[in-house]
């Protein structure tokens, strides 16, 4: 695939991956209205998002906004009018000479981090009904399609690049409810590894129009990285109110098991972060001593931890939590009364043998399972949740 070139120095100023031709056209296609008159890309970059979208509608009037100078069209582009300026001002309207909720079309790559947080950033969520709690966490994503919903006109539609946290991470549960409560989103696009040159954050392109809420089937799809798209999957929203990435729902074993697995494994999150441990003088067991499938893990220094620490016992199946490739990460202890981090789960069974809890998290079913749940940008994490679901049975057949 061709790369939209970018500045070579400063690029990451602004939390800047430029949008390569492929992601464009995809997003612009999958755009439901045949008409339009103003659309706008807010954090337009290079632009190459109108570009893409004056291909399929010439007469319109597009508006970009961009912080960066760098980023201005040089000469002008006809019909284009390009702003200077923070796309998340609170007198956007005023600045660029668009009236709020008037936009037909609203088309956008966010950023992936702002610079700093400032507290005006809850106001536009608060403007366009999204939840303000936990806000200083959010990523730019999340404040740029509550200024671009802001924008748009009723049934106006948003076709916005979004990372994997906000697709299926917890921490974004209440902004997938909110949109899914007050807007149509019809389509999430899953776009394959390395879709941004230099970042490794896995990427969606999500479709909605303003208003409605989702009531109908949500359309997930998936493209690898050779143009081939897998066969699409429909999803209720309130399945895409917990998550709604293409991986998770395509699995085969995906919704055949449902809570049946949960009693059959027990899972325990350790609660010592390693800083802590380090500053007590205490050992703990951590995801880097996940590396072989068997763990004797011995270590003098762990008295000085707090008793209130989780320790994993000897059987036990230790996974790490975290990690771009945690899933891989899985040790059985032959140790005993190990303490464990934070980032590292104990796994056991009152029905199944340590051995055949390992054999099924290790096999290649247990394996594409683990992965396909799989939540986060770029350090991915499976949840205590999603493990008690694992369907042993299914990877012992």
């Amino acid at each position: 695939m061709r790369q939209v070139s970018a500045p070579s120095s400063g690029r990451k100023l602004h939390g800047q991956y430029y949008t390569k031709t492929e992601v464009c056209r995809l997003l612009v296609a999958s755009v439901r209205q045949h008409e339009i008159g103003t659309a706008l890309e807010l954090g337009a970059g290079e632009g190459a998002l109108i570009a893409a979208a004056h291909q399929r509608w010439p007469s319109a009037h597009f508006i970009s906004v961009d912080i960066d100078p760098r980023n201005a069209p040089a000469p002008p582009v006809s019909q284009r009018s390009h702003f200077v300026a923070d796309a998340l001002r609170h007198d956007l309207p005023a600045r660029i000479g668009v009236s709020e909720a008037s936009a037909d079309l609203a088309l956008c790559n966010p950023p992936f981090a702002l610079p700093r947080w400032e507290r005006r950033y809850q106001r536009i969520l608060a403007r366009a009904g999204l939840p303000t709690a936990g806000a200083a966490s959010f990523g730019a994503d999340a404040f740029f399609i509550a200024q671009n919903l802001w924008m748009l006109r009723e049934r106006g539609e948003l076709g916005v690049i979004v990372p994997a946290g906000l697709v299926a991470g917890s921490r974004s549960q209440a902004i997938r409810e909110a949109l899914l409560a007050q807007h149509e989103i019809h389509q999430i696009v899953e776009l394959p590894a390395g879709a941004f040159s230099n970042t490794e954050v896995r990427t969606y392109l999500l479709c909605l129009q303003k208003g409605g809420g989702s009531r109908r089937p949500i359309l997930l799809k998936r493209f690898e990285s050779d143009g081939v798209e897998r066969m699409p999957v429909s999803i209720s929203a309130d399945q895409a109110a917990q998550r709604m990435d293409y991986s998770h729902y395509q699995s085969r074993h995906i919704g055949t098991t449902k809570n049946a697995a949960a009693p059959l494994l027990q899972v325990y999150r350790g609660n010592v972060e390693v800083g802590r441990a380090q500053a007590l003088g205490a050992d703990v067991l951590h995801t880097t001593d996940l590396q072989a499938s068997t763990l004797n893990w011995r270590r003098s220094r762990s008295n000085a931890l707090l008793t209130s620490a989780v320790r994993a016992k000897r059987g036990d199946i230790l996974l790490a939590r975290v990690g771009r490739r945690f899933f891989s990460k899985i040790s059985r202890l032959t140790g005993d009364n190990v303490p464990i981090s934070d980032c590292v789960f104990a796994i056991r069974s009152q029905v199944y043998s340590p051995a055949e809890v390992f054999a099924a998290l290790t096999s290649d079913g247990g394996q594409r399972w683990l992965e396909a749940r799989a939540r986060g940008a770029c350090a991915r994490y499976i949840t205590k949740e999603d493990l008690q679901m694992f369907p042993i049975a299914e990877f012992l057949s």
